[in-house]
């Protein structure tokens, strides 16, 4: 047995796959063992090693210890010049891994290559390159360790770990974009071989002691650092893992088309079933899954049902059985109720022509999953890596579409034996996530036609876009199609990569925006209490000074009266007094002895009073 295990850095292989280098004939092949250029700077993975020299004789170091370690195994050591991302400058130079690969694994029984776990860009372009040998060997896919130790411990994990169950395999998805949807084989290793992996990984002496610092459980547990994981590629002619779906074992149609609809939608129905009501080809089922909080959609759905022909109502089913409130939840209603071979999902907008079942039914016999090519969306993204497939730059141009699930039929019993639906928790991408969990399952066949129509029509600006950008972008997909027209359409792991990294992104992106709008609406519900309050407060105030106002007025009113009173007193008063003046100065002048009688009487009288 000759086997060849691929190790992206001076230790991977030893630290990963232990137990594949006791085979009697190992060579183990380090990709990124490049010796750097003079003027490189030390790294902060360097510097947290400690190290003191530059770059280049650090790798020549750590060349010396790779060397020492696979000894300990007696493994043969080839070491690649292709630089260390953390020393890299430029472009990942994945076609020339892949060619050098492809080289030196002729010859070989096996490939063992990582799976990428931790996300390293050396792990993934080595996973990359190796994915694309397709010699008469079979090729192994090991875990990425320590980096697989933090998602054994998010899954809750105990020793001896089997991987067989869906909340595992779900991690798994979901921390590699490489790994076979299947549990890996777990090895544990022999007493002699453990010793013998706890030598060879001392001999990585400048490496050590931070990985003890980074994963210290890892090191310190002896049953966890005796496991190690890997998984059985199958060959395959295009690159895909062509993982057949078992055969139908009820009878049942070719093709389920699933309708999933909102509220308000019911002209979009009609118009459904009034183009699946051409088509020339009927072995299809039709499921209608209205959802929202309206109950009436689903009277006006089954009126349009029964104004069918009899040959589709019959073949109709609305989905009604369950209160159904998110467009996920539609799209899962619709899965566990299909009987088709095929799925196929129909969301607004999506209308087909007349050849949409019978040019599904044509490409089922070409592969397990059938793509129809549909040219549209955003261009290529500006700044990314030229050597990327076709297939990724249509999948980065194809991620501007509300919906592509309707150009797609997918093996309806391959998704339902490994549980894939749809997450509900998605607003946007939706079936992008299902797409994601399966394209590893499945070959897919390309069509030149075009089996559904969008109501966007070409001339109108798409997604916001000005009717310049639109042509540019509707030109930029035109070149992409024209290449795919020539090739088989094969979805890559790097094309999972960057969908995957696409939807974590925009789940961050739904997080902060939640995180906003909610701030904004206690702002303004704060705001508008404050406001209230003031209105009160000024109501209150208003209320106040018109009561002052009218006291006053009154007060006025009564002061006004009086001083009119007392007034009009003054005059009488001073009438009086005018005319007593009179009256005494008359007296006082006269030369009358009757009118002069009084003033005489009172002089008398005040004599008197003085004698």
């Amino acid at each position: 047995m000759r086997r060849l295990v691929v190790s992206p850095h001076l230790d991977d292989a030893v630290l990963s796959a232990f137990s594949a280098l006791s085979s009697e004939e190992v060579t183990v092949v380090t990709v990124f063992a490049g010796i750097p250029d003079v003027g490189i700077p030390l790294s902060s993975w360097d510097l947290a090693c400690g190290v003191t020299t530059s770059p280049a004789d650090h790798t020549r170091q750590r060349r010396s210890e790779d060397e020492a370690a696979l000894a300990v195994a007696g493994a043969s050591v080839v070491h690649l010049d292709f630089i260390d991302d953390q020393y890299r400058e430029g472009a990942t130079p994945y076609l020339e891994i892949s060619a050098a690969l492809a080289d030196l694994a002729e010859g070989y029984d096996e490939v063992w290559f990582p799976a990428a776990f931790g996300g390293h860009p050396d792990h993934r372009a080595t996973a990359v390159a190796a994915l694309t040998l397709n010699g008469p060997y079979k090729r192994i896919m090991y875990a990425d360790i320590p980096y697989i130790i933090p998602e054994l411990e998010r899954a809750g994990i105990e020793q001896g770990l089997k991987f067989g169950s869906e909340e595992s395999l779900e991690i798994l998805l979901s921390a590699s974009p490489f790994t076979p949807p299947t549990p890996p084989t777990a090895v544990s290793l022999p007493p002699d071989l453990l010793y013998q992996k706890r030598i060879a990984t001392e001999k990585y002496a400048t490496q050590i002691d931070v990985l003890r610092k980074s994963f210290p459980q890892w090191v310190t547990d002896s049953p966890l650092f005796s496991y190690e994981w890997h998984w059985e590629i199958p060959r395959t002619s295009n690159h895909a893992w062509p993982i057949r779906p078992r055969p139908v074992p009820e009878p049942g149609p070719q093709l389920s088309v699933l309708v999933a609809t909102p509220e308000n939608t019911t002209e979009w129905v009609d118009q459904v079933l009034g183009a699946l009501a051409c088509q020339s080809d009927r072995d299809f089922e039709v499921i209608v899954a209205p959802y929202g909080p309206a109950t009436a959609i689903r009277d006006r759905i089954r009126s349009s049902v029964a104004g069918s022909p009899e040959w589709l109502a019959s073949q109709v089913e609305v989905a009604d059985r369950a209160p159904i409130e998110t467009l996920g939840q539609a799209l899962n209603t619709g899965l566990r109720l299909a009987r088709g071979s095929y799925l196929n999902v129909l969301l607004p907008g999506d209308t087909p022509a007349e050849n949409h079942v019978s040019e599904f039914s044509r490409l089922a016999g070409t592969g397990d999953s059938v793509r129809l090519l549909q040219t549209g969306g955003d261009p290529v993204d500006e700044g990314l890596d030229s050597s990327a497939a076709i297939d990724d730059a249509l999948l980065r141009c194809a991620a501007a579409e509300p919906h592509p699930l309707a150009r797609f039929a997918m093996p309806r019993l391959l998704m339902r034996d490994l549980g894939l639906g749809f997450d509900e928790q998605l607003n946007r991408f939706t079936d992008w996530d299902l797409l994601l969990r399966i394209h590893r399952l499945v070959d897919v066949s390309k069509s030149t036609q075009t089996t559904v129509q969008r109501d966007t029509a070409e001339d109108k600006p798409v997604h916001g876009a000005s009717q310049e950008e639109s042509a540019e972008r509707r030109a930029t997909a035109r070149r992409i199609a024209e290449k795919l027209n020539a090739t088989p359409m094969v979805i890559s792991p790097g094309a999972a990569r960057i969908m995957r990294e696409r939807l974590h992104m925009e789940a961050h992106v739904r997080s902060a925006f939640r995180h906003v709008e909610t701030s904004l609406r206690a702002a303004l519900e704060n705001e508008s209490t404050q406001r209230s309050a003031l209105s009160e407060q000024l109501a209150a105030a208003t209320a106040l000074i018109s009561e002052l106002q009218a006291t006053d007025t009154a007060q006025i009113s009564e002061l006004q009266k009086q001083l009119a009173e007392q007034q009009t007193a003054v005059r009488d008063l001073t009438t009086r007094l005018q005319h007593s003046e009179t009256t005494v100065e008359a007296i006082t002048n006269s030369t009358s002895w009757r009118m002069t009688k009084p003033l005489r009487s009172a002089k008398r009288k005040l004599s008197e009073t003085e004698q």
